[in-house]
């Protein structure tokens, strides 16, 4: 009996603990009513020049990117001459965003993923998708529709020419935004698109056959994100964000002492944004609203071109650039 009384406390500390784990894991693990009708989008590596633009924020204006945000459809990831960004969807999937490009997520659902590269470049490795999901990658000349791929997507400068290119497995379909018959490239394939020219026919890599290296460790990015990943339920995700917003915003013109590319394509790259998420507002619109719990992504109207900076804020502004180039130097 003198032991039973012994025991008797410990085992009420046990109970509590396991039962303030329990609370504890329920309150941040997702559950069946947290399930999303979107895939989990999240910043899983940030260096360098990196800055994002949230769908709900006013046009042009950026925060500075950080590793674990996530990001929403609508979301635009915009990164710098020194800059690349690692976007990880359900701890499954990686794609990794090159220095000076625009990244616009433009729909996580699963049965529509869809991504558009205004500028620049991005590797991805993608699982296989299941009967019911399609995912496909936009630029200003091409359309890639993926089932599970290692591939690469570049749009050069202009919205003339992209490249499209497969690694060492999957097979990508790729056409031409007004349409038209797809051609299939697969392992070891690349394809060039020209505006205004028919679609040419695939040959081996030669676009991407530098990035083979970059692609084997993006490949190996994916195992070591999948060990760390844990989903966030809509509370979790929704403190994220709050976080996200709470941070200092500044606007396109304040980016230029940074990156002189952004300069050049500040206003082409919004405007890519808008026809890009006017697509998916049209396509949701005609669906009638049945896929419930899809967030909707709706187009603001781009404030017009206010003309040029005085000359003597753009020697500034060179000035600061030189500045912030021998600060970025020193601390590397």
């Amino acid at each position: 009996m003198a032991t039973l009384d012994r025991r008797w406390p410990l085992a009420c500390a046990l109970a509590a603990l396991t039962g303030a784990g329990a609370l504890w894991a329920q309150n941040t693990a997702p559950t069946a009513a947290d399930a999303s009708p979107e895939r989990e989008a999240r910043l899983t590596q940030v260096d360098g020049t990196v800055y994002l633009h949230l769908h709900d924020q006013d046009d042009d204006q950026f925060i500075r990117a950080q590793a674990d945000a996530g990001v929403e459809a609508g979301d635009m990831i915009r990164t710098g001459d020194d800059g690349t960004a690692e976007l990880t969807l359900d701890g499954q999937s990686v794609i990794e965003i090159n220095p000076n490009s625009d990244f616009i997520v433009n729909s996580l659902a699963p049965e529509q993923t869809e991504f558009y590269v205004g500028i620049g470049s991005i590797l991805a490795k993608i699982k296989h998708l299941v009967e019911g999901e399609s995912m496909e990658y936009h630029t200003p000349t091409a359309v890639a529709a993926v089932r599970g791929t290692e591939l690469g997507v570049s749009q050069e400068p202009g919205d003339q020419v992209a490249h499209v290119g497969v690694f060492d497995e999957g097979r990508v379909s790729v056409s031409q935004p007004s349409g038209g018959q797809p051609t299939q490239i697969g392992p070891g394939q690349e394809l060039a698109l020209q505006k205004g020219r028919p679609l040419g026919q695939p040959t081996a890599l030669k676009q991407f056959a530098a990035s083979s290296k970059r692609m084997a460790f993006t490949r190996s990015r994916v195992s070591q994100v999948s060990q760390n990943w844990a989903p966030r339920n809509a509370a979790a995700r929704q403190a994220y964000r709050s976080q996200l917003k709470s941070k200092p915003a500044m606007s396109g013109s304040q980016l230029n002492h940074v990156s002189p590319n952004v300069q050049n394509r500040r206003y082409n790259a919004l405007k890519a944004r808008q026809q890009a998420l006017g697509r998916s507002h049209q396509q949701n619109q005609g669906q009638g609203g049945a896929q419930q719990g899809n967030r909707r992504v709706h187009v603001r109207q781009r404030q017009p071109n206010q003309g040029q900076q005085p000359k003597g804020q753009n020697q500034q502004q060179g000035q600061e650039h030189s500045q912030n180039q021998q600060q970025h130097q020193q601390q590397n």
